[in-house]
């Protein structure tokens, strides 16, 4: 599907508010990389799109699958997170990344809280 001017700008609004939005999360330098990753996805996605039954529904839908703004940014920051602790295996990262999960989701609060206790617990019986 070949966007209309509008559908060009509805895309290039949704990127801006990404943007912004990662800016919250990520240094500059990895917002302009994550930005150019998404828009190429997004893109994409709009090209292989028959844009039925028009073109406002077809995008309108492409971008709810691909989820709000706010919520792509935490997402790519919560995985870039995790990535560099997996990849460093230092302390710092680590946790960075469980206070990260801590901070967005409910399992991960359950996660943080478990090994701060069994941290408690280990250095009072020393």
């Amino acid at each position: 599907m070949n966007l209309t001017e509008t559908g060009a700008s509805r895309v290039n609004g949704y990127l801006f508010v990404l943007e912004r939005s990662l800016k919250t999360f990520l240094p500059p330098e990895v917002v302009r990389d994550a930005v150019r990753e998404i828009d190429s996805h997004l893109r994409e996605r709009v090209l292989s799109a028959d844009g039925a039954p028009n073109e406002r529904d077809a995008l309108e839908k492409i971008l709810a699958e691909l989820g709000p703004p706010l919520r792509v940014a935490q997402a790519y920051s919560a995985e870039r997170t995790i990535d560099e602790a997996v990849a460093t295996g230092r302390v710092v990262p680590m946790v960075r990344a469980v206070w990260t999960l801590a901070l967005r989701t409910f399992v991960g609060s359950a996660i943080a809280t478990g090994l701060f206790a069994a941290y408690a617990g280990a250095s009072r019986s020393s």
